[in-house]
Order: structure tokens, then C-alpha cells, then sequence
């Protein structure tokens, strides 16, 4: 069980397991109706939160044959070049994948109707 907070929000106000964001610091109400920050938390409480792992997960969701790029770092479907895949971010050609890999991209992106070219 995790440490309980009571949410200091205006329509909320219920104690919950609230969640640590590990980037910002922050503390989330937990309550499906709400998910605000909640700003009355103490580094002491958010110090047993970090002990007790009690942090916000962030879910992301992934596409079909999504691609870590190597340069910018986020992932994404390749569009498609005459010679090569590259990142619809930062340009880069996906220099890493394996040939077999990059036949099956480009052959989804061929029969994609959102195909980029």
C-alpha cells in the first residue's frame, strides 16, 4: 500500500495514493475524475514516495513498425526515401535496421494508406 494524500484541489478533496512524476517532481491526485498536481506535498512525503516506488507511469503508445531514430531519439514510423528510411523528425537515415526489417517497413508503408513518400 502506498502513502495516502488528500487532494487540495477545489472539486476533488479525496485522499488517495497519489503518483510521483520522476521528471518534474510533481505529485498527481490518483482520483479518475481528477489527476491534478497537488501542491500542499512536502519533499519529506515526496523523499517516502521515491523510497516506496510510488511513481506516475506514463504508458506510451506505439505504432505499427515504430523506429527508435539514432539521432533526435523518438520513435516513430519511418517515411519512406527512394534508397532509404528516414526519420520523419530530424531527416536521418535508420542505418541500424536489418535488411529483412527494412523490407517489411516498406512494404507496410507501400500498402499503407497513410503512407509518407
Amino acid at each position: 500500500m502506498g502513502m495516502l494524500i488528500c487532494c487540495d484541489n477545489k472539486k476533488c478533496g479525496q485522499t488517495t495514493e497519489a503518483l510521483l512524476d520522476k521528471q518534474t517532481d510533481e505529485v498527481y491526485c490518483a482520483a479518475p475524475e481528477c489527476g491534478k498536481v497537488i501542491k500542499s506535498v512536502t519533499s519529506f512525503a515526496k523523499a517516502a514516495m521515491r523510497g516506496m516506488s510510488q511513481y506516475k507511469r506514463v504508458v506510451q503508445s506505439v505504432e505499427a513498425f515504430a523506429v527508435k531514430c539514432e539521432g533526435c531519439q523518438k520513435m516513430s514510423r519511418p517515411k519512406k526515401s527512394r534508397d532509404a528510411l528516414l526519420c520523419p523528425h530530424c531527416g536521418k537515415e535508420h542505418t541500424n535496421l536489418s535488411p529483412a526489417y527494412t523490407h517489411a517497413i516498406r512494404q507496410y508503408l507501400s500498402m499503407s494508406p497513410v503512407s509518407s513518400k
